[in-house]
């Protein structure tokens, strides 16, 4: 396997993460929502709302993690992966290990960047 299928493996490895990610915020704030607004507490719907909003806006990341997975390993989606790595970059260790590894593999590494370009021209 190839840096590109290195990547690729990553990309679902983190399509997988942060979607639990989300499912734990839907299921921990909504949950907490749920009983607060039931108890009568009106800061409730505030955490159910939250819950819904990071649970939905994790599962979109998930979801273009899981696209640029598939599109990565045949050459494609350079600025789309660049786009995530930079997102990523930030959130210290593995994101920023994962960061420097994708944007090393797009764009410096010459093997796959001639890949890239020869699908990039077309």
């Amino acid at each position: 396997m190839g840096h590109l299928g290195t990547l690729r493996v990553m990309n679902i490895v983190f399509s997988v993460v942060v979607a639990l990610i989300g499912l734990l915020f839907l299921l921990l704030w909504g949950i907490g929502g749920i009983l607060a607004i039931r108890d009568g507490e009106p800061m409730g719907w505030l955490f159910l709302i939250g819950g819904i909003v990071a649970g939905g806006l994790l599962g979109a990341l998930s979801l273009a993690h899981g696209r640029v997975a598939g599109s990565v390993a045949n050459g494609r989606g350079r600025i789309a992966q660049t786009a995530l790595a930079t997102l990523h970059l930030l959130s210290f260790p593995v994101g920023t290990a994962y960061s420097i590894y994708a944007l090393w593999v797009c764009w410096l590494n010459d093997d796959t960047k001639t890949k890239f370009d020869l699908h990039d021209k077309f």
